[in-house]
């Protein structure tokens, strides 16, 4: 998947968990409906900028190496810079209808 380093932090900064009922929230795509819910969302520890921005960093520098892999395995590239529904139907369609690489 390729993914802006802006589109990673909105996505992961931005997301929570409700402890009680083990919802997920998006505070931009997908708000808690309630100001209580709202009050009670926790954040993943590794869901913070420098952190996410270190672990971008560091995928970065083995981009190339990991793609060279990847397409030899013959693994679909997904452009992860879509709507969050986009991009999971693009992974459930590799999964589901893997391309046939047999030539069959």
């Amino acid at each position: 998947m390729d993914i802006p380093l802006d589109v990673a932090l909105e996505r992961l900064t931005q997301r929570a968990l409700d402890p009680i009922t083990g919802d997920r929230f998006h505070t931009h795509d997908h708000p808690p409906p309630t100001h209580d819910i709202k009050q009670r969302l926790v954040q993943h520890p590794t869901d913070f900028d420098e952190i996410i921005k270190n672990r971008f960093q560091a995928y970065s520098i083995y981009y190339d190496d990991l793609q060279d892999f990847y397409s030899q395995q013959g693994a679909i590239h997904i452009s992860a810079d879509q709507d969050a529904y986009t991009v999971f139907e693009a992974v459930e369609a590799g999964i589901v209808n893997p391309i046939n690489t047999d030539g069959d």
